[in-house]
């Protein structure tokens, strides 16, 4: 199993990195809230959308990671260096803990990335739908996968659902 951790530790890109983990007991939805300052960075974490190159990961950014209290997936909001939304990103894992000193997830599965220009964007589809059909992904984490992208869509692609979750990121940054 591979593991992501919420402080990027397994992230051989990032040099230095700020990183502290917020317990969110007045929240109904999510448990737990991880911010992380990238303070120095070998390689940008760049995406593309829509033929346009957009940066999510570079020296200066913050993220910000939202562990639900139920569901199967975790939330990542990230800012430039002038704390502008980059996007959301939404992380759907075989399993994750958030209870630990530092959460993790372990063996992610699908990722969605929702931008400032709502463009919804699945990053790894094809190796999900690959892994499914070369029989490396089994069909009951198959299925949790696609039944729960179609929830993140459903309810978080709007804007206030987004702005929701950078108004909770930003009080985790202390901005």
């Amino acid at each position: 199993m591979k593991k992501k951790f919420a402080d990027f530790s397994e992230n051989k890109d990032i040099m230095i990195n700020s990183f502290s983990k917020r317990e969110m007991d007045q929240d109904a939805f999510f448990a737990v809230a991880c911010a992380s300052s990238v303070e120095k960075i070998n390689e940008r974490k760049i995406v593309s959308i829509n033929g346009e190159d957009k940066t999510f990961l570079d020296t200066g950014y913050k993220s910000v990671a939202l562990y639900p209290r139920e569901g199967n997936f975790i939330v990542r909001s990230y800012f430039n260096n002038n704390s502008e939304l980059m996007g959301v990103g939404f992380e759907i894992p075989k399993s994750m803990k958030y209870n630990t000193k530092i959460p993790y997830i372990e063996d992610s599965l699908l990722e969605i990335v929702i931008t400032d220009k709502k463009d919804v964007v699945f990053l790894n589809e094809n190796e999900l739908n690959e892994g499914f059909k070369a029989n490396k992904i089994k069909t009951k984490d198959y299925d949790l996968a696609k039944r729960t992208a179609d929830k993140i869509v459903n309810k978080y692609n709007n804007p206030e659902q987004i702005e929701a979750i950078r108004q909770i990121s930003l009080k985790c940054l202390g901005e």
